[in-house]
Parts: structure tokens; sequence; C-alpha cells
């Protein structure tokens, strides 16, 4: 009987020990093997929350499609106003902040792969970029770029 009890407890210990804790923490317990972060240690995106709505998103290593450009998002972070904007989309540049789409998507054309060093604001099926395009090693240009998906299009660069 005791042998049974004590096999049992060993069992118990080696299932739940075997489990792997992940925590959104910046507290020293919130991983005995390292030290405090905040995060995951897995490839996942980190997402902030209220009212269980994900408001924004940090990415993990990633690539995505934006205007037909196969563009490496990885740590890029998008914050929205519209609740379901990371259920379909990823953050277009560095620093993504979308506003509120009422007709459709948030606005690609115009989206360039250069301009993932920068902002990226979408926001009534409109797109704006200010940032740098790199045109050589230690040659780079002030961008601030725009368009409109309203029937029109149009794309501006301030630059030399």
């Amino acid at each position: 009987m005791k042998n049974l009890k004590l096999l049992n407890l060993l069992i118990f210990a080696f299932v739940f020990s075997s489990f792997v804790a992940t925590s959104q923490s910046t507290t020293p317990s919130n991983n005995t093997l390292v030290g405090a972060f905040l995060g995951y240690d897995g490839a996942q995106n980190l997402e902030f929350r209220t009212n269980n709505i994900i408001r924004m998103q940090l990415t993990e290593t990633n690539t995505a499609t934006i205007n037909g450009f196969t563009v490496n998002n990885s740590g890029f972070l998008g914050l929205s106003a519209n609740p379901g904007f990371f259920n379909t989309f990823t953050p277009y540049a560095l620093l993504h902040l979308n506003g509120v789409n009422p007709l459709g998507n948030p606005q690609q054309d115009g989206y360039r792969a250069w301009m993932r060093h920068g902002i990226v604001s979408t926001h009534n099926q409109d797109l704006m970029f200010i940032g740098q395009k790199a045109n050589d090693d230690d040659v780079t240009d002030a961008v601030i770029a725009w368009s409109d998906k309203g029937g029109r299009f149009f794309s501006h660069e301030l630059g030399s």
C-alpha cells in the first residue's frame, strides 16, 4: 500500500513537472530557469489585451505578404483601434498604428517592401508612412508617403 502511494506520488510529480510554464510577468519567478522577462520563450506573438480584445501585438519571428511584397516583420509592433485587426492582419512596419477602416480592410496599396523601417498609419482606407528609405550603404532618404484607396492613388516622397 505504501509502495502504491509512493508510485502514485512519483507519477503525479513527473507528469506535472514536465509541463513548461510560460508567463507574461516581470516578476523574478516567471520562470525558475531564467531571469525576469515580459513575453514568451517560444515562437508566439506577444499580445496585449483589454476586455480580452487584442489591442496591441508584438510579432514573433515572421514574414508576411503586404501589397504583394514578402516582408520580414519580425519584432514589428502594431496598435489598433479596430478589435478584429490582429485576427487577419499583422503590422506593416516597426510601428503600425491602425485606426478604423469602416469600408473594409486597412489600406495596403502604396506599401513598398522598404517601408519596414518607420511608422505606418492606416485609417479610413488610407495609408501613410513616415520613415527612412535606404538606397545604398549610408545613403538614406527621409520619406513621407501616403496613398488613398477611394478610387484615387497618390504616393509622394520627400527626399533627395
